[in-house]
C-alpha cells in the first residue's frame, strides 16, 4: 500500500512540474510581446458585472435581458481600446460576416469572435463609443510569431481595425437569438451534429 502511495505522489509531483514548465512558458511568451508592444495603457485585466461591464438588452415590451462578462484584458494603444481574449488553443480569427456568428452550423460560426463582439458590446455600455475599438485573440502558441496580429479579420484577410461599425448588426442579430430562446412556438430540437455532444455538460439530460 505504502510504495502505491509513493507511485502516485510521485506521478502528481511529475504533473505538476509539466504543468509549471507550461504555464512558465506561456507567462514568459506574454511579458516578451508585452515588451515588444510597449508603451501602451492598461485599463482593466478580468473586468466584469461588478466592474461595471454589464448591459441591458430590451427583448420586447415586457422582457429585460441582462448580459455580462469577463473580459480578459483591456488596452489603450495610439489611441486605439484593445478588447483582448486569451486563448490556449487554435481558435480561429477568421469570420465570415456578422451573420455567421449566429449561425446554427459550428463550422460556419466562430465562437471566439462572436465573444470578442459581445465583449465590445459591454465595454461601450461602461465606457462609451467615443474611440475606436479594436478586438483580438491572443491565441499564446502563436505570440512568439514574427508580425503577430491579434484582430479578427473576414475572409478577404480584411482586418477589423474598429469593431464599432459592426457592433448595431451584432446586437440586433444577439436581440432576435434571444427572442428565439424565449418564443414558446418554436420548440427546442436535439442536434443532428455528434460531435457538438462530445463535449457538451447536458449530455446526460438529453440523452443523445
Amino acid at each position: 500500500m505504502s510504495e502505491n502511495n509513493d507511485e502516485l505522489i510521485k506521478a502528481q509531483n511529475e504533473l505538476i512540474g509539466i504543468l509549471f514548465e507550461i504555464i512558465k512558458d506561456y507567462v514568459t511568451k506574454i511579458i516578451s510581446f508585452d515588451e515588444k508592444n510597449a508603451p501602451f495603457e492598461l485599463i482593466a485585466l478580468e473586468g466584469n458585472k461588478n466592474s461595471g461591464y454589464k448591459k441591458e438588452l430590451k427583448i420586447d415590451a415586457k422582457r429585460i435581458v441582462n448580459i455580462s462578462g469577463f473580459i480578459d484584458r483591456i488596452e489603450r494603444k495610439d489611441g486605439v481600446v484593445r478588447i483582448i481574449d486569451y486563448k490556449t488553443g487554435g481558435d480561429r480569427k477568421r469570420i465570415k460576416s456578422i451573420d455567421s456568428l449566429f449561425s446554427s452550423d459550428k463550422n460556419d460560426r466562430n465562437d471566439a469572435a462572436f465573444q470578442l463582439l459581445f465583449y465590445a458590446l459591454l465595454y461601450i455600455n461602461a465606457r462609451g463609443f467615443e474611440e475606436p475599438i479594436s478586438v483580438g485573440l491572443n491565441n499564446i502558441r502563436e505570440m512568439s510569431i514574427t508580425n503577430f496580429d491579434s484582430r479578427l479579420f473576414f475572409n478577404r484577410n480584411d482586418k477589423i481595425n474598429d469593431v464599432r461599425e459592426y457592433l448595431n448588426d451584432f446586437e440586433s442579430l444577439l436581440v432576435d437569438t434571444i427572442k428565439t430562446i424565449f418564443n414558446r412556438d418554436i420548440p427546442f430540437s436535439q442536434t443532428d451534429d455528434h460531435d457538438v455532444c462530445k463535449y457538451c455538460s447536458y449530455k446526460n439530460i438529453c440523452n443523445k
